[in-house]
């Protein structure tokens, strides 16, 4: 467990993540339980936060929770409601998986070099999972936070058009995405799965990046409840390690 996390970790100038299980595999230890991660940004770091907590998402089936402490601004996102000017795709994604819960704030006079602003201390418990299927919640958050000043009838024209709906229940479509909570985005995705019509598998798709794939129509494979990679881009990869290591045991 713990050597596959090591997957996180980075370099001492641009934060820290440890874990209580102190390095140790989880047989060694007599008592286990799901390791909780602290994550403390260093200089630079604060840039990569969303993608770490992405990468989180992604292996929330291993990790109870997290500890970040991170910009005020960013905190306030995380944790941000429908309507609010801070709600945004990470607010969307972190209240499906998680229960997200502002601790406190520590005045930049805490820290040496002392910041421009704020930091906020979030605590993280990966209690849940949107009961729709992944890739199309994504695909409907990023067309729609993409162009978050348009209407969804506008912002979700194209994914429409690709699995031939018409439009969108009625009133939906004079909706912004940030009037949308979280739940509201759930039911959307399901809706779309039960009424679009989606294709086989691209064979293509496999050579496109993540950017490009979430324009091309969505397919039955996007469908799957349970997809190696989600939420984190391609350069953190394909599968989890223990996905990998757990296909290596059971082939020896």
């Amino acid at each position: 467990m713990c050597d596959a996390l090591g997957a996180f970790e980075s370099p001492e100038s641009s934060g820290r993540l440890w874990r209580n299980c102190k390095g140790q595999e989880p047989k060694a230890l007599g008592h286990w339980e799901p390791p909780i991660l602290y994550y403390e940004p260093g200089e630079g770091a604060i840039v990569a936060l969303a993608q770490i907590l992405f990468c989180l998402v992604d292996f929330n089936a291993w990790i109870h929770g997290a500890i970040v402490t991170a910009q005020y601004e960013v905190a306030r996102r995380i944790v941000a409601l429908a309507n609010d000017t801070d709600y945004s795709i990470l607010s969307v994604v972190l209240q499906l998986y998680a229960s997200p819960k502002l601790l406190f704030e520590i005045p930049s006079q805490a820290f040496y070099p002392v910041p421009k602003v704020d930091a906020g201390v979030i605590q993280l418990t990966f209690d849940k999972k949107p009961k729709c299927a992944p890739l199309i919640l994504k695909r409907i958050l990023r067309d729609a936070f993409g162009q978050r000043r348009k209407k969804l009838k506008s912002s979700l024209a194209t994914l429409l058009s690709q699995v031939e709906i018409p439009a969108l229940p009625h009133g939906l479509g004079q909706l912004r995405p940030q009037q949308l909570s979280p739940q509201a985005f759930e039911q959307l995705a399901l809706w779309i799965q039960k009424s679009g019509t989606f294709r086989q598998k691209c064979n293509m798709h496999g050579n496109l990046s993540d950017n490009r794939r979430m324009t091309q129509p969505p397919t039955i494979e996007d469908l799957h409840m349970h997809p190696d990679k989600i939420w984190r881009q391609a350069k953190h990869g394909d599968a989890s390690p223990l996905d990998t290591r757990r296909t290596k045991q059971q082939s020896t």
